[in-house]
């Protein structure tokens, strides 16, 4: 009986740090997705659609991760005149888990839309599509590296743990 609590101990340890690592890899999921979703923003402005239309597009059809996104900052975009496109954005954005250097490459893109021409709004969703990419690329390798350790790390407490209670 106590071998079989020691095997749930250390395999508790197990799935804590696999959690933790399932973690870094959805966020690294989410930072690709609005990457995607950005340049497909770009491509509806380019084509002169409304900030509504590609919203409740991206809301149905985007990438999996940020759909809420969008369809929050769709349905606020019925407020508008209460409140400005940037507030709107900031508000749907505090909706992702998101840290500070994340959320202000998303940030930056709200504060042009729907404020400037097509132009402006286009290459400050590039910029913004960019440094998101950057951050992506930085969660995917934590992710890859976070997988071993967090996985390793979480047997080797179990085990410990486990052998301290055996």
């Amino acid at each position: 009986m106590r071998a079989l609590g020691a095997a749930l101990v250390a395999l508790a340890f197990l799935a804590a740090g696999l959690a933790r690592a399932s973690e870094l890899r959805r966020r690294a999921e989410l930072l690709s997705a609005l990457v995607s979703a950005l340049e497909i923003l770009g491509g509806e402005i380019s084509r002169l659609a409304g900030l509504d239309e590609a919203a409740a597009r991206l809301a149905r059809s985007g990438p999996r991760p940020v759909r809420g996104f969008f369809a929050l900052f769709g349905a606020g975009l019925g407020r508008l005149g209460e409140l400005e496109v940037s507030e709107l954005w900031d508000a749907a954005a505090r909706s992702l888990p998101l840290r500070g250097d994340e959320y202000e490459a998303l940030s930056s893109a709200g504060r042009c839309l729907g404020r400037y021409g097509a132009d402006e709004q286009l290459s400050a969703l590039a910029r913004s599509a960019q440094e998101l990419a950057a951050l992506a690329g930085r969660a995917r390798e934590q992710s890859e590296s976070g997988r071993r350790l967090y996985a390793g790390a979480g047997l080797a407490a179990g085990l410990l743990a486990a052998i301290a209670l055996y």
